[in-house]
């Protein structure tokens, strides 16, 4: 029984070792010669085989680039103002703040649907209303000739 045991053993370390030696040919060969189809033949571009050290570089400054993503937020909020508008609102309005941020950190909402909720919640927390009160005082002036204008119209 060990005998026989010992050739199984024996003969499935020789077919890995066969395998592993044609997949590395294959390998070889796929890299000499690559298949280019006639629809990919215009759009392809060469990529550079890259190491696993490189791989994982790579992997780390996507990491930390979709990091530095999910923290930002549609202007005027910042995440100091979103932080402390938090704390400050009721529970479901946090909620749903916190639920439309993540809505559009994924493509699904506009930014200004974060401001648009943003803003209704502003009467509830006073981080809110300052940022978006300084926004609201931002207006366009009428000059003298659009006053005229529009008191021309308001008497026909």
């Amino acid at each position: 029984f060990l005998e026989l045991q010992q050739s199984v053993a024996d003969a499935l370390e020789w077919r890995h070792a066969r395998d592993a030696k044609a997949r590395k040919v294959s390998t070889d060969i796929a890299a000499r010669c690559p298949l280019v189809f006639a629809d990919e033949a215009s759009t392809r571009i060469a990529e550079p085989v890259l190491s696993f050290e490189q791989k994982m570089k790579v992997d780390a400054t996507a990491a930390k680039a979709r990091a530095i993503a999910a923290q930002s937020l549609p202007a005027p909020l910042t995440q100091a103002v979103l932080s402390e508008a938090l704390m400050q609102l009721p529970t479901g309005a946090a909620t749903s703040i916190s639920s439309v941020i993540q809505c559009w950190r994924t493509n699904k909402v506009a930014a200004s649907d974060v401001i648009a909720t943003a803003k209704s919640f502003s009467s509830s927390s006073a981080a809110l209303c300052n940022i978006f009160a300084t926004v609201i005082s931002e207006g366009e002036v009428a000059s003298e000739v659009q006053m005229h204008e529009l008191t021309r119209l308001m008497s026909t």
